[in-house]
């Protein structure tokens, strides 16, 4: 998911990490913390749905999937702010004081409890799990969103005189801040920005993600930390670029393999069981991130949330769906 092409085109307001972190090794480390098989899946859709659902993606895309970067900067402000740089105040979209340094350990910010907030008010089980997976996302985004120094990105870059916010996020940076491993000569010039943390940041995330994750499983299932670590570590160093590279699919290896040996299973709907395999049955579908969102966020009577009783969301409009 990067700009490519023409200088203009390389403002990417994306500001994300990809799916190899948002979907695969969410869902991973929800298994790995005692969390049902269907639960993870829940919330690992709900953590990357956020970057492809309309009201909540970075980037807006056309009607043949086209990528918009220059539309995108004009109107994804509040989407930035709300779900992909919490760490920005939610009026002048640059980074809180109180975050403007490079301590990446336990990030928090008023946005941040407004998304944990609602998965704790929701009154449906589901809709606990979609709102705690959208609450991952904006969570995971807070380490990866740093400049090689780990300073925290501004959500919005604002004109001189003017006043016009415009949506960049780390887009003059592409992709670099997102990967997961340290990236060299990040900009195709020797010596220019070299992100010598991204490797300890994306751990670190890992680290804390999981342990969030674990109020959700059962321990007498969960891994130890040391254990998953190892597998964390190995993943963070694939380098890969989404899939257009043949190392995007040496990461789910990694997983499927470390999954399988910990004897982690499937559920069928007959209630028999099958082995994981993020290459078909259980890879990343935003068609169903879309309809478990549309189902998830309606209250126990089939109605549709009420968009005042969970502020710092985006929810959505439509009635609710069986």
């Amino acid at each position: 998911m990067n700009a490519q092409g023409h200088p203009l085109n390389k403002i990417d307001p994306s500001g994300l990490y990809q799916s190899d972190i948002h979907y695969y090794m969410t869902f991973f480390l929800a298994m790995a913390a005692g969390v049902s098989y269907e639960d993870a899946r829940t919330i690992a859709l709900a953590t990357q749905y956020v970057d492809n659902n309309p009201l909540t993606q970075p980037i807006d895309v056309d009607q043949y999937g086209n990528e918009q970067y220059i539309k995108s900067i004009f109107d994804n402000q509040q989407r930035l702010k709300d779900y992909h740089f919490t760490l920005s105040d939610s009026s002048t979209g640059k980074t809180a004081d109180a975050y403007k340094n490079s301590t990446v350990a336990n990030p928090d910010s008023p946005q941040l409890q407004n998304l944990l907030a609602a998965s704790n008010k929701v009154p449906t089980s589901c809709g606990q799990l979609q709102f705690f997976g959208e609450y991952l996302h904006a969570f995971e985004d807070t380490f990866s969103h740093r400049n090689p120094d780990n300073i925290p990105f501004d959500a919005v870059w604002t004109a001189p005189i003017l006043g016009t916010q415009f949506g960049i996020g780390h887009g003059l940076y592409d992709s670099n801040p997102d990967y997961t491993w340290d990236v060299q000569n990040g900009c195709g010039v020797a010596g220019c920005y070299n992100w010598n943390n991204n490797a300890a940041r994306t751990l670190e995330m890992e680290k804390e993600v999981f342990e969030k994750l674990k109020a959700y499983g059962d321990p007498g299932k969960a891994q130890d930390w040391k254990d998953v670590q190892k597998v964390a570590e190995a993943f963070n160093a694939i380098q890969e670029r989404e899939k257009d590279s043949k190392n995007f699919e040496e990461k789910f290896k990694k997983l499927n393999q470390t999954l399988a040996a910990w004897g982690y299973q499937a559920m069928k709907t007959d209630g028999s069981k099958r082995a994981i395999d993020l290459f078909t049955d259980d890879q990343y579908k935003e068609s169903l991130g879309e309809t478990k969102r549309n189902q998830n966020l309606c209250d126990k009577d089939g109605k549709r949330l009420k968009q005042d009783d969970y502020p710092g969301t985006i929810l959505p409009t439509t009635e609710c769906t069986k």
